[in-house]
């Protein structure tokens, strides 16, 4: 009996992480999309973005808290992996598909919040590309 439930429970737990994977990912990207030019990304320890406005104490805050713009990058990349895998799964999911385009919007914003860092500007391209030409 046991040697049947166990298993059904570890692939129903594997699923319930995936979920919330998933929708941490989605909510990223619910930030991402509320970003204007000069806002900054800051991610919490459980990896939740924050919008902040950009200024000395956002760059205070990033100092303290051992942020750069590297982690913000790995973060992005990683999240909207996530999102777009999800997208491959329910292609039709229109949600899922604003909720992209939006994120790409946001994506846009941080392009000219970095402005004066070219690596930074074509990283963020990049990985635009990538996301508008998804399968």
């Amino acid at each position: 009996m046991l040697s049947v439930v166990l298993p059904l429970l570890a692939t129903t737990f594997k699923r319930m992480n995936e979920n919330t994977v998933v929708c941490r990912s989605l909510v990223n990207l619910d930030v991402v999309s509320a970003l204007e030019n000069g806002d900054r990304l800051t991610i919490d320890d459980v990896g939740h973005y924050n919008k902040q406005p950009a200024g000395v104490w956002t760059a205070l805050f990033r100092f303290w808290r051992g942020d750069n713009r590297r982690q913000t990058l790995d973060a992005l990349k990683r999240d909207f992996t996530i999102v777009l895998q999800e997208l491959q799964l329910d292609s039709s999911n229109e949600n899922l598909v604003r909720r992209v385009q939006a994120a790409c919007q946001g994506l846009e914003n941080l392009v000219e919040t970095y402005a004066g860092d070219t690596q930074m500007q074509a990283q963020l391209r990049l990985l635009l590309d990538r996301v508008r030409r998804r399968p």
